[in-house]
């Protein structure tokens, strides 16, 4: 039986066991892709349950910076015609 417990002979431990770190194979995400996913999921979700607060509490619902562009856009074109 052989000592190098199926690691390419001369690696010096390289190779880590399986299961040592985190790796990724076809169909995988890397922790950084999880963490990512994460945090856009938590961010959609804390802004949903935000613009329903809002809703409750009947304060105006806040836009972002491209849908006040897009609305200031079609009030000037409105105004034009």
């Amino acid at each position: 039986m052989s000592k190098n417990k199926g690691r390419p002979v001369g690696t010096g431990g390289i190779y880590k066991e399986r299961g040592a770190y985190a790796t990724r194979h076809k169909g995988q995400e890397s922790i950084q892709e999880k963490h990512m996913n994460y945090m856009r999921g938590l961010s959609r979700v804390v802004g949903e349950a935000c613009d329903k607060y809002f809703e409750r509490k009947g304060m105006p619902k806040v836009l972002s910076w491209s849908a006040k562009a897009k609305q200031e856009r079609e009030e000037r074109n409105a105004k034009k015609e």
